[in-house]
């Protein structure tokens, strides 16, 4: 038998985690934590009177009486319609995880109020799944180097089909206070320790179900190509917020949150093998390690604002918030110590980041009633996130519908549970694939917590 000496189109390609889109998807449309905040659609760093304040708004921990311990579980089902050459397939994955759990101390002053606060969160789940199949006529450009006995071309008229997965998070431990300026004013800061990894794999198969591929010359008969690349990431950086709290009046409140930018330093680890199998099983399967390599960059955010207001009766709380972030000052860059000239493919997505990225404003807006007796609290909330890459349509803007119920067992304890649905669209090309893959997301996110002051 004739080993593979090579593959003419080659498998070669940019890893998964070095393109601007991957940059952005890394880096904005966080999760956000808590389940009182979901539930008014995370409009809440006008609110921030929990330990969640740490993170929508550290100023707000200044509002704390008592300690307050929380913890809050998330369970997400990522869902995914995938158009793949006039073909819809559905896919979904399930991840539970720990959201938050944190603890906010109020010290004892004479005057005015000063709060630290100590926790873990998931600033960012990283999970998804995808699988796509279709029957292509087109060319894919994969042919096979037999050396004496010619090329041979196996490149159309193939079943193709993919499976693509990804795992993991972005973390972060977080200390942060908030110390009372003035009877109307309250200052906040925090600073996160970010951590975290992920899992990717990308597995593709094509196969020769109709048998047009018999190669006489040869003897041999395709089968089934398959290729498999995986990527290893590790996230580590270092996030620093300022904030304010403005009482304007006894029910009216102001919140101002800057997030410094952050440079995330990633780590990966790169694979990739393939295989070409045959009609005739006593034929040996050509298998072959394609190589890979180890990896690191940093991706540099831009600053990011927040500017909330909040409205506060015994019954109703209302709340809406801004952010804005201007996404085409996110960066690449080079770690210190390494050779710039290994990285000038990947400093060139600067320029892409620059040409087609813009600024984003996007919005949130939530509300709680307390019924009568205040035991129990409905909310709702509704956030928009416009697309960052201004060469897309609409249709890749993100929209997020939430709903909650807060339930008090006693004075000090009280139970949140919040489900939220966004929707959005995703456009990719994947290697071997000969047309973009277009996929509509949804993302169904359900949070449980409670929350003990004492």
């Amino acid at each position: 038998m004739k080993k593979i000496i090579g593959i003419l189109l080659t498998a070669l390609m940019m890893a998964n985690g070095q393109s601007a889109t991957e940059a952005l998807n890394l880096t904005s449309y966080p999760d956000g934590i808590g389940a009182r905040a979901m539930g008014m659609g995370n409009a809440y760093s006008a609110v921030a009177d929990d330990y969640s304040a740490l993170y929508w708004n550290p100023a707000g921990l200044g509002q704390l009486k008592k300690t307050s311990f929380s913890v809050v579980l998330s369970h997400d089902i990522n869902g995914q319609n995938t158009d793949y050459l006039s073909r819809n397939l559905f896919s979904d994955q399930r991840t539970t995880r720990l959201n938050s759990i944190g603890l906010a101390y109020p010290f004892e002053v004479a005057r005015g109020s000063f709060v630290l606060g100590f926790g873990y969160q998931v600033l960012k789940g990283l999970d998804a799944f995808n699988r796509f199949s279709a029957y292509n006529t087109q060319s894919n450009g994969i042919a096979f180097d037999f050396g004496e006995d010619g090329i041979y071309d196996f490149d159309r008229d193939v079943q193709q089909d993919y499976t693509i997965t990804r795992e993991g998070k972005i973390e972060a431990w977080t200390f942060g206070g908030a110390l009372a300026l003035s009877p109307r004013f309250t200052a906040g800061a925090s600073v996160s320790f970010y951590g975290g990894n992920s899992d990717y794999s990308l597995n593709y198969s094509q196969t020769d179900i109709n048998d047009l591929y018999r190669l006489t010359d040869t003897s041999l008969d395709f089968y089934a190509y398959d290729y498999k690349q995986n990527l290893r990431q590790n996230y580590n950086g270092t996030e620093v917020k300022l904030s304010g709290m403005f009482e304007l009046s006894s029910n009216l409140k102001l919140a101002t949150v800057i997030t410094f930018p952050v440079a995330i330093t990633i780590n990966e680890d790169w694979s990739e093998n393939d295989a070409l199998t045959y009609d005739d099983p006593s034929v040996p399967v050509d298998e072959y390690d394609l190589g890979g390599y180890t990896f690191d960059y940093i991706v540099r955010t831009p600053y990011q604002f927040n500017l909330g207001l909040s409205f506060t009766s015994d019954m109703l709380t209302l709340s809406g918030s801004v952010d804005y972030a201007d996404w085409s000052q996110l960066r690449y860059d080079v770690p210190d110590g390494r050779d710039a000239a290994e990285y000038n493919d990947l400093l060139l997505e600067n320029d892409r980041i620059r040409e087609d990225f813009q600024p984003v404003l996007g919005y949130s807006a939530g509300g709680e009633l307390a019924l009568p007796g205040r035991m129990l609290f409905l909310r709702g909330g509704y956030r928009y996130i416009p697309t960052a890459d201004k060469t897309l349509g609409k249709d890749f803007d993100r929209t997020v519908y939430s709903a909650g119920l807060g339930y008090a067992v006693d004075r000090n304890t009280m139970i949140n549970v919040a489900y939220s649905v966004g929707k959005w669209k995703n456009s990719a090309n994947y290697i071997y694939t000969t047309q973009t893959v277009e996929e509509n997301i949804e993302n169904k996110n359900i949070r449980l917590g409670i929350t003990y002051k004492f």
